[in-house]
């Protein structure tokens, strides 16, 4: 049984004013430098501001969601109370483990070591204060050996998928005998049930983060069930290209699925919302081989890649049931 849930669209939407002070990490008054936590509004102006322009693409509305998985994991250095440098270390105590993301210098400050000290005292408080062990990240080919200098080492080679709706040939034929139901609203018991599943495939559980991924506007959740016990779900949402593109594209995960078949169903109800010259990206982990047979049997080509480094023990996610990646910004 495949149940669908769509959040509503809302054209006027906005990210909540989240109140609160931030927390200084570090300071040096002598050379005028403070770390310390960002509010969600400042999320939003670096991705803006900072992260664009990079070529950084993004989920609409997603902020809210990263945010929400740890509101004190996004960082911002300030030299002179001008903000140069942002990180995020988002923790997951549970299995003491935390996934950097949202790491940049501006432009002309680069090379003077504010990068340095930014992820140096980032993981240093994620490490003493909430006792984390583990940390990992994703990055390109260029920057390998600038991690393994944190002493971060390669565990795997993360690929990127892209599907275009009635351009990419799709190799196989709908067999499927799934039984189909839509939903108006996803109820506290199922939902439940979700983070429950989520969280058997991570370790950890992220009540808030999905709550607020699932429910953004304009999203699509698939979830796979059998005898009502969910056995895999899938979420595909707008994308926010970095630059302006011809056609609307889209940005799907997590799918997370007990097996390839599983998979399989709720991957072609979730490209099925593209139309014809709209796209659907993904990522796969590069040690689920049948992540990978599943997208290219469907039409996916492949991209990129990304290496995935950890320092530390490795946490036990569980790769065989992940088949795309919620985002590599947020690691999961």
């Amino acid at each position: 049984m495949l149940v669908f849930f769509k959040s509503a669209f809302d054209e006027n939407f906005f990210y909540p004013v989240i109140s609160g002070d931030p927390k200084i990490i570090f300071e040096n008054l002598e050379e005028s430098i403070c770390i310390k936590t960002m509010s969600l509004n400042e999320l939003v102006e670096i991705r803006a501001n900072w992260l664009v322009p990079e070529g950084w693409s993004g989920i609409k509305y997603t902020l809210a969601a990263a945010y929400a998985n740890d509101r004190e994991g996004f960082f911002i250095l300030e030299k002179n109370q001008q903000k140069i440098a942002s990180i995020s270390v988002v923790t997951y105590p549970e299995i003491n483990f935390a996934y950097i993301g949202f790491y940049l210098v501006v432009k002309n400050l680069r090379g003077q070591g504010y990068g340095k000290l930014l992820i140096t005292k980032a993981i240093e408080h994620a490490k003493e204060i909430l006792g984390i062990t583990s940390f990992g990240l994703n990055c390109v080919e260029d920057a390998v050996s600038m991690y393994q200098k944190y002493g971060f080492q390669v565990a795997t080679v993360d690929e990127f998928w892209k599907y275009t709706a009635g351009i990419t040939v799709n190799s196989k034929t709908n067999t499927s005998d799934q039984e189909y139901s839509n939903l108006d609203k996803i109820d506290d018991q199922l939902f439940s049930e979700l983070t429950r599943f989520d969280a058997s495939v991570l370790g950890a559980h992220r009540t808030e983060f999905l709550r607020n991924f699932v429910l953004k506007p304009n999203t699509i959740t698939v979830i796979s069930q059998d005898s009502g016990k969910i056995n895999g779900y899938g979420v595909i949402s707008e994308r926010e290209p970095a630059v302006i593109e011809a056609n609307k594209s889209y940005k799907l995960g997590p799918l997370y699925a007990d097996n390839g078949f599983i998979a399989d169903a709720i991957l072609e109800q979730l490209v099925a919302i593209a139309k014809p010259g709209e796209s659907v990206y993904l990522e796969t982990p590069g040690n689920n081989p049948v992540a990978a047979s599943v997208v290219k049997a469907l039409g996916f080509e492949k991209i990129g890649v990304q290496s995935k480094m950890f320092k530390g023990e490795e946490p036990n996610f569980d790769i065989k049931r992940i088949f795309a990646y919620s985002s590599i910004a947020i690691g999961g």
